[in-house]
């Protein structure tokens, strides 16, 4: 069967939580339910637009020649077209690098060997000296809830002891503190079933 065959036939379990590759949580085989960060993204983020208007800034600065280019060639509205594109194109450059961290983390919390590319190292290394600062004992890790009252389900980053205190961690690789993370937190620690 084709992956592309896979994919429409996919049917939830019918037993327990489990999630499809939009990440849509299903309980059961009932479904779907919302997920946490999908949820949370209604949330009104002033970071994220004022974050978009600085990467699109700087990127007309570094490519002015090739903008001047593409004016004279297609016009401004071409020109214009290209840059409301980059928004896009540099979340899901740091999406992508997000998720490789959260899997070489993983990987290193399970005491798993890792392949680190030169984009990951820093934020790698950083998640290392975490380790050897705080030395958690791992509970969960990569762990789906849900809130069957709610609707929602997520799936967590990792459940962990440090100093005989238990702490729901999540890792990030953004440059700043949001929050909307405790939200999402928040979300994933009152669910479980409930």
């Amino acid at each position: 069967m084709t992956p592309a065959a896979r994919r429409e036939t996919w049917q939830p379990d019918p037993i327990g939580l489990c999630r499809d590759r939009f990440h849509r949580y299903y309980w059961a085989g009932e479904g779907p339910m919302v997920g946490v960060t999908s949820a949370i993204g209604v949330v009104d983020k002033p970071t994220v637009y004022a974050w978009a208007k600085r990467e699109t800034a700087a990127c007309a600065i570094r490519n002015i020649g090739h903008l001047v280019g593409m004016v004279v060639e297609g016009g401004a509205e071409a020109a214009t077209d290209w840059l409301k594109r980059i928004p896009d194109y540099r979340r899901d450059q740091a999406a992508d690098l997000g998720a490789r961290v959260h899997i070489i983390a993983e990987r290193i919390a399970r005491e798993q060997d890792v392949d680190v590319d030169a984009l990951a190292l820093p934020y790698v290394n950083g998640y290392r000296r975490f380790l050897d600062d705080f030395e958690p004992r791992f509970v969960e890790l990569e762990f789906m809830v849900a809130s069957l009252r709610h609707k929602y389900g997520g799936t967590g980053d990792a459940i962990a002891e440090i100093d005989g205190h238990m702490w729901l961690l999540d890792i990030k690789t953004g440059s700043g503190t949001y929050g909307e993370t405790a939200l999402q937190l928040a979300a994933y620690a009152n669910a479980r079933w409930r």
